[in-house]
């Protein structure tokens, strides 16, 4: 994806989900963070940023990727990747997403946006367990959150070794 089409891209985003109460905008180019999280995560995947849109917005899966779980066996898991120009020291999931069931992913991912480049890295990851186990908190910006440390979060090497395959958009929908 090119810079010039993630900032289009974006641009769309940002438009189609103004006004809504759902959406928080907490910084700066939120949308574009957000797309450089979500291509960070498909070039880590080897496949393509998933470039839906809706009113509705992702409902925080940004891939719908095959990992191995803790026991080994495969399990489907949306991925939501958190992406941010200076990473907290900790994860914050806001509480109403990780409690919906339809909302919630599997996999947490927390990216680091270097602005420069409009592009992301990928640091650290976790499951929902943990991000639901973690402290309630409300961050700086005024969102009632989980809150997991950043030690507490796995190595990205681990989850390389847990990847199956990318699940493919057609198939995601069903």
């Amino acid at each position: 994806m090119t810079d010039e089409k993630a900032r289009r891209w974006a641009k769309q985003r940002s438009a189609l989900h103004e006004g809504q109460a759902s959406r928080r905008v907490w910084v700066s180019d939120y949308e574009l963070k957000g797309i450089a999280g979500e291509k960070a995560l498909a070039d880590w995947c080897g496949t393509t940023v998933q470039q839906l849109t809706h009113k509705r917005g992702d409902d925080g899966k940004d891939q719908i990727i095959w990992f191995r779980g803790d026991d080994g066996r495969p399990i489907r898991c949306k991925t939501d990747v958190k992406c941010a120009e200076v990473p907290e020291p900790k994860l914050w999931v806001e509480k109403h997403k990780a409690d919906d069931p339809e909302k919630r992913a599997k996999v947490y991912i927390v990216a680091r946006y270097y602005p420069a480049t409009e592009t992301a890295i990928l640091l650290r990851w976790t499951w929902l367990g943990m991000v639901l186990r973690a402290p309630v908190v409300v961050t700086p910006k005024g969102s009632i959150s989980y809150e997991v440390p950043f030690a507490k979060l796995r190595d990205l090497g681990e989850l390389r070794t847990r990847f199956i395959r990318v699940e493919p958009p057609e198939e995601a929908a069903t």
